[in-house]
């Protein structure tokens, strides 16, 4: 019982400092090679429009998106 509290109480903690918690092991890789690649990298915003438009020119697949989107 006493370590569902001290996990709890972690747990309040992490979420009070917006620390975030990391509970597999694929998560904590993905996220160390996400903070070495903001450290050495600048970042750079993409309109996810301009990334579809670069990745597909298919005229059929922004049609389709188009469409998706219209229904939000």
């Amino acid at each position: 019982m006493e370590g569902v509290i001290m996990w709890v109480v972690l747990r309040g903690m992490a979420l009070a400092h917006k620390v975030p918690r990391l509970t597999t092991v694929g998560g904590a890789l993905v996220t160390a090679e996400a903070v070495r690649s903001l450290k050495c990298c600048t970042l750079k915003m993409v309109a996810l429009q301009q990334f579809f438009d670069a990745a597909e020119g298919n005229k059929e697949h922004k049609r389709n998106l188009h469409s998706a989107s219209s229904c939000l």
